[in-house]
């Protein structure tokens, strides 16, 4: 699947960290300018379903390339 015709539309890298205080994840999330945005929204909320817990803080940060100044849908 590498190749020209392989588009990434998702990139993240997850770090838990758990003490006796709290439970955080961090997740940094990386979607390329030209990659379907849809799909990237998909695949997110798939990754956040499986991370979610009741106990667990999650922090969402990275580079997303939103264009709010476009008309999309």
């Amino acid at each position: 699947m590498h190749g020209p015709m392989y588009i990434k539309y998702i990139e993240v890298c997850v770090l838990k960290l758990k003490s006796t205080f709290f439970n955080v994840c961090i997740m940094a999330v990386y979607r390329a300018p030209t990659g379907n945005f849809n799909l990237f929204l998909n695949r997110l909320d798939d990754i956040t379903k499986t991370l979610y817990k009741v106990d667990l803080k999650l922090v969402v940060c990275g580079e997303l390339n939103i264009d709010y100044l476009t008309n999309n849908d």
